[in-house]
């Protein structure tokens, strides 16, 4: 199921694969959904390793180690699993001031 993976997200878990990062390093993942989700998708996603954050519709964020992530994307109603970043990193707060 590595086709669901964003480059990003595949380069981490190949990285974790070869020794490279610990594979229980977690990651910020953007988990796109062909239907909403509902209890039995949230059990399901929660039993793949997903530590869910928030939902709208069928866009989830959430975490995820990277030696789960291939179990994650192999879920069928997962479409598409990304890493994410924050849009707005947050400010220095180093000595400044």
């Amino acid at each position: 199921m590595r086709e669901k993976l964003d480059p990003r997200l595949l380069e981490l878990v190949e990285q974790a694969d070869a020794g490279l990062l610990p594979p229980a390093t977690t990651v910020d993942v953007m988990v796109g959904l062909d239907v909403p989700i509902d209890a039995a998708i949230r059990d399901e996603l929660a039993s793949r390793g997903l530590s869910l954050r928030s939902m709208i519709g069928t866009v989830l964020t959430g975490s995820i180690r990277l030696v789960d992530a291939e179990r994650l994307a192999a879920f069928e109603r997962i479409v598409k699993l990304e890493s994410s970043a924050p849009l707005y990193r947050e400010p220095s707060r180093g000595g400044e001031g």
